[in-house]
């Protein structure tokens, strides 16, 4: 997929051979004008916009500074998922640390995954999935319903990352092991926590998150090794009344851990 490109009608086509790609790189004398560069770099890069139907939707840079070099990926998510980024980082670490390493040859594409994966869609299977949906849609609640700015625009609106550890107490106990202790996955719990965080600012107080999700089904051997966009779509339904109890669990978890 690194070779793809997708037209306007949703088309993917992948060239069998790519041209010369182009690596920008830049070089620095000082950690200080470097570390300048950067930042100005990831500004440029990190909410980029690719234009689909032009090839390549990635870039790739290189930052030298004195003992001390940086490489900056910014790709379009259309052409791969979290899982086939790391894959492509992967494979780039085994060709940088042995430069006579050969990566193995994949015997299945992205494409035959696609056309697999469409060929199941005749199955008993997709279609007794599809009559649940199809008898849920009318049931379903709506989006959340936050508080927006008066003077909102969608121009130019850029995300942050924010993130935090959340240490085990005093006897080594985390927040896995109390999800756990509770017959959920850890993942669940914090969906939960997302969940409850909406509610507590949304107007309506059931509603539907639309989630992205990993879906590489196992259809072959060599899936894993594929770089593609394997994310699926799933509908979660919210009722808040159903959560007084979780809310009671984030309580104490907290009470614990602080």
């Amino acid at each position: 997929m690194l070779r793809a490109t997708m037209s306007a009608d949703g088309y993917q086509q992948v060239m069998e051979v790519a041209p010369d790609f182009h690596v920008i790189h830049q070089i620095y004398n000082d950690i200080n004008s470097a570390a300048v560069g950067r930042d100005e770099l990831k500004a440029k890069y990190d909410h980029k916009i690719y234009d689909t139907n032009e090839w390549p939707l990635f870039t790739v840079a290189v930052t030298n500074a004195p003992n001390n070099a940086v490489l900056h990926i910014s790709i379009e998510f259309i052409t791969a998922d979290w899982t086939s980024i790391w894959t492509i980082l992967s494979e780039f670490e085994t060709l940088y640390f042995d430069t006579n390493a050969k990566l193995p040859a994949l015997n299945v594409r992205f494409r035959d995954y696609v056309v697999a994966e469409r060929k199941m869609r005749r199955g008993s299977s997709f279609n007794k999935d599809r009559e649940y949906w199809l008898k849920r849609l009318d049931a379903l609640p709506s989006a959340p319903e936050l508080p927006l700015l008066d003077n909102f625009s969608n121009d130019n609106v850029r995300f942050e990352r924010n993130q935090f550890m959340i240490e085990k107490n005093m006897n080594g106990i985390d927040f896995c092991d109390y999800a756990r202790a509770t017959g959920i996955t850890p993942a669940a719990a914090v969906m939960a926590v997302y969940a409850a965080t909406l509610a507590r600012w949304s107007r309506n107080k059931d509603f539907c998150i639309n989630l992205s999700i990993l879906n590489r089904l196992n259809l072959h051997p060599e899936i894993g090794s594929i770089v593609g966009d394997f994310t699926n779509s799933s509908l979660l339904e919210v009722n808040s009344d159903r959560m007084q109890d979780f809310c009671f669990f984030c309580f104490v978890i907290k009470s614990q851990i602080v």
